[in-house]
């Protein structure tokens, strides 16, 4: 008798500049790539529709989130360094999660609904400089793929924050 095995994410970075492809069960999934260096607006192909994460502007530290050049929800942070992945779902309905550092000596990141249920947790394998995570999924009723997505660009974001204390 066989037996489901769940799936395995793993985020591996693919270039310095910070471009990475998400894979399932080794198989890759999306390759996400920044535009240029500094610009901090990154691309990919997700089932055939364009997904867009670009600065709102230098200033406000909110990052939108633009389907098909649709914008579909943002990426902000709060000051305790927690970040809001707001997005709307496929019936319009707007989802809110919170990214935030969950280790105590070790990075490690913790996705989950605005009301507190855990849904994806990042874990860091290599070093401090290469975005490099194994991903666990906690609940799969949501868009797996599309959150590790958002969440590694957060994740990103975090630690260009804590680099520039």
């Amino acid at each position: 008798m066989q037996t489901l095995q769940k799936p395995t994410f793993k985020i591996e970075s693919t270039s310095m500049r910070g471009c990475f492809k998400l894979s399932v069960n080794g198989r890759k999934i999306v390759d996400l790539k920044y535009k240029n260096w500094y610009s901090g607006v990154a691309e990919t192909y997700l089932d055939r529709e364009k997904i867009q994460l670009k600065p709102k502007n230098w200033w406000s530290g909110k990052i939108e989130i633009l389907k098909n050049h649709r914008k579909v929800g943002e990426i902000s942070h709060n000051s305790k360094l927690h970040l809001k992945i707001s997005r709307e779902n496929e019936d319009g309905i707007e989802e809110t999660y919170i990214l935030k550092n969950s280790g105590k000596w070790k990075l490690k990141f913790d996705l989950a609904l605005e009301a507190g249920e855990s849904v994806m947790t990042l874990s860091p394998t290599n070093s401090f400089n290469k975005l490099n995570f194994d991903v666990f999924v906690h609940d799969e009723n949501i868009p797996m793929e599309e959150l590790a997505i958002y969440s590694a660009y957060a994740c990103k974001l975090y630690y260009a924050y804590i680099s520039a204390v």
